[in-house]
């Protein structure tokens, strides 16, 4: 897993089998899972003179993201509130 030396972005990883990159924020503990993602452009922002400037340019608008909870990255469901 490439930790980087930048102002926006600490660290990503990539799986394969579900071409899904993950991205950890500078200053943000929870992780963001960007699905579909060709291994190309993980490559890219490894290799990238500046992640933030690569992310902003050919990740943030080309594919959606959503941010991993701490509480499914545990392996714990939500409880769900009873009405009262």
């Amino acid at each position: 897993m490439p930790y980087f030396d930048s102002t926006a972005i600490r660290r990503a990883e990539y799986e394969p089998s579900t071409r899904t990159m993950t991205i950890w924020f500078v200053g943000n503990d929870d992780p963001y899972d960007y699905p579909e993602v060709p291994s190309a452009v993980f490559d890219g922002l490894c290799r990238a003179g500046s992640q933030g400037q690569f992310f902003n340019a050919c990740i943030r608008d080309l594919y959606p993201g959503h941010r991993r909870s701490r509480l499914r990255r545990a392996g714990k469901r939500p409880h769900s509130r009873s009405p009262t």
